[in-house]
């Protein structure tokens, strides 16, 4: 059907029958119960004749050898769509639009995408000339690609070619409550104030290691950044220490400072 490039609306209702059939089969219904009014004891050979299977010949029941077959992700994506991807069958817009729509067919089901398939459609995205930023965008509001780590670094790589992936990885990264690696993200790229306010929202939760922070502004010789920095890891070490929890109210020296604290003085208390 995707080959012969079938109307998305029909190959929706393929993906849903596929979908809802592995559903249904990898989760089997809970067995029958017996009404509150009603209570029937089988005879042992009624039993035997049940657990035997229907005769030769018989009528209704399941044939001998038939079973259902399930269709997954993995089949989808290793039969399907691979095979198509690989032969170039079928244009970039419509191979995108047709596992878009395997994509919002599994999540109207509350089901979520296997890893491989979201770095499938990913690259299939990214990777089509031009790139469909705007499918990806749209994709990642609508939740059709859920949170992960590794869908959040992929769009910190795509910053350069495309902005707004990088606050929509900020975005799933405070989601995830993944808040180290929010603050090196930051950090990384100079954004020093920045952290320092997320810090300051999210605390508790949020812990900044004083020596990456003052680091990160002298790396990317931002002064005025540095002085901000400076000045609130000294206040929440004050506060620390006057709640007990910081053995002095200034760095220690497992805090291996020394030279930022050098700088400081240098460059700001050194200042008419």
């Amino acid at each position: 059907c995707v080959r012969e490039r079938e109307p998305l609306f029909s190959l929706l209702q393929i993906f849903s029958i596929v979908i809802d059939n592995a559903l249904a089969l990898s989760n089997p219904p809970p067995p029958s119960r017996a009404g509150k009014w009603w209570y029937y004891d089988p005879k042992e050979e009624e039993v035997e004749e049940a657990n035997s299977g229907p005769s030769s010949g018989g009528s209704g029941g399941q044939k001998d050898g038939q079973r259902s077959t399930v269709i997954d992700q993995a089949d989808m994506h290793e039969h399907v769509f691979l095979p198509i991807y690989q032969s170039k069958a079928v244009e970039d817009d419509y191979f995108i639009a047709v596992t878009t729509e395997y994509l919002l067919g599994l999540s109207s089901r509350g089901l979520m995408a296997e890893e491989f398939m979201v770095q499938f459609v990913l690259g299939l995205i990214v990777d089509a000339k031009p790139p469909r930023y705007n499918v990806l965008h749209q994709l990642l509001q609508y939740h059709v690609i859920q949170d992960s780590l590794s869908v959040a670094q992929r769009l910190l790589a795509l910053e350069v070619a495309y902005k707004p992936a990088l606050q929509l990885a900020l975005d799933m990264l405070h989601r995830l409550k993944a808040h180290q690696d929010l603050l090196e993200a930051l950090l990384s790229r100079g954004m020093v104030v920045q952290a320092v306010q997320y810090a300051k929202d999210n605390a508790p939760q949020v812990k900044l290691v004083p020596g990456r922070l003052l680091g990160a502004a002298r790396e990317w010789e931002d002064a005025d950044a540095f002085f901000v920095a400076f000045r609130f890891l000294q206040g929440e070490m004050q506060g620390q220490h006057a709640n007990h929890k910081r053995a002095a109210p200034g760095f220690l020296p497992e805090d291996d400072c020394a030279d930022h604290i050098a700088y400081y003085e240098r460059v700001f208390e050194a200042q008419p």
